[in-house]
């Protein structure tokens, strides 16, 4: 896990967001991109194995992005159990996916994506892609209460 800030510049509660990804190298490169962002906001980048613990920590996560397309199904049966959660079912869900294929997008979305990103994040656009995700879905989406 890499915590890149304690606390929002506006003194409110701290936001999180949270990574699940299969892959080592891509949680690497991913946490390097968002910690040159100089963020406010803490990244928290996991493998599937520890994954639902990290997401059911205190604060809740602002925003979730699953590696969609893993190995044996992880991602989408992470997917059932974030969108069938009593705490975390309206927490935003983004997939993550190697090729974005029509068909897995669309998977993604029937089984509860709120977005879809292509992957490894961080690569190709480093920290101005994490400025656009974390700008919009932490600074401007409104979610409920």
């Amino acid at each position: 896990m890499l915590e890149v800030g304690a606390a929002r510049a506006n003194g409110t509660d701290l936001q999180r967001v949270v990574l699940v990804e299969d892959v080592e190298l891509d949680r690497l490169l991913a946490t390097r991109s968002f910690a040159a962002l100089g963020s406010t906001v803490r990244l928290d980048a996991v493998d599937f194995e520890g994954s639902r613990s990290v997401l059911l920590d205190t604060p809740l996560p602002s925003l979730v992005i699953v590696h969609y397309s893993s190995r044996g199904g992880e991602g989408r049966s992470l997917f059932e159990w974030i969108r069938s959660h009593p705490v975390l079912s309206q927490v935003p869900v983004l997939a993550a996916l190697e090729g974005g294929l029509d068909e897995e997008v669309a998977d993604a979305y029937r089984h509860g994506a709120n977005g879809v990103v292509r992957k490894p994040l961080g690569v190709d656009q480093g920290p101005e892609l994490w400025r656009r995700l974390v700008g919009y879905w932490i600074d401007e989406n409104l979610r409920p209460a």
